[in-house]
């Protein structure tokens, strides 16, 4: 887990501890991938979770099948997840924070009460990412959202398109 806190930007865990067995790492593009290694044999392939716009998802999905025979345990976790992914994770040295942004729209903060923003908005040109708790909050306040069972229906704050989410 040291080199993946050394050599990647790391979003989660805010202060990693050694018995922390994953990490949140930003890929860029509001892309970020959760890496969850198994303690007992840490240089095998680890689970990833991807949380971004469904279409980048959708490729980094796609290069880790592609590539999955590239896992090669005598090299480091980071090596690996780039050639796994087919580019150089950003690093903390190597990316700007504009390039990896994975905050939530509203509250501009990554972990929110334990939580990271998994709704997004769906036009490609926007993709910003929020929590749940602030684009509710959000809806909530707005005159001209509309509410129907448990879900709001509005716009994204930056773009305008159609946005839902629940209460």
């Amino acid at each position: 887990m040291a080199d993946l806190d050394a050599r990647c930007w790391v979003l989660d865990p805010p202060c990693p501890r050694a018995g922390d067995a994953y990490r949140r790492i930003a890929l860029g593009k509001n892309v970020s991938m959760m890496v969850v290694i198994d303690p007992h044999t840490p240089m095998t392939l680890p689970r990833l979770e991807f949380t971004g716009p469904e279409a980048e998802v959708t490729l980094h999905e796609k290069a880790v099948q592609d590539n999955v025979d590239k896992w090669d345990p005598s090299v480091s976790i980071s090596a690996n997840l780039s050639a796994l992914l087919g580019f150089e994770v950003p690093s903390r040295e190597n990316a700007t924070s504009e390039e990896v942004d994975c905050t939530c729209g509203i509250c501009y903060s990554f972990l929110l009460d334990g939580a990271v923003p998994d709704k997004l908005c769906q036009n490609s040109r926007c993709s910003r990412p929020f929590h749940q708790s602030c684009l509710s909050e959000w809806m909530r306040s707005l005159p001209m959202v509309r509410q129907n069972f448990n879900m709001f229906f509005g716009e994204c704050p930056y773009c305008s398109e159609p946005m839902s989410c629940r209460m």
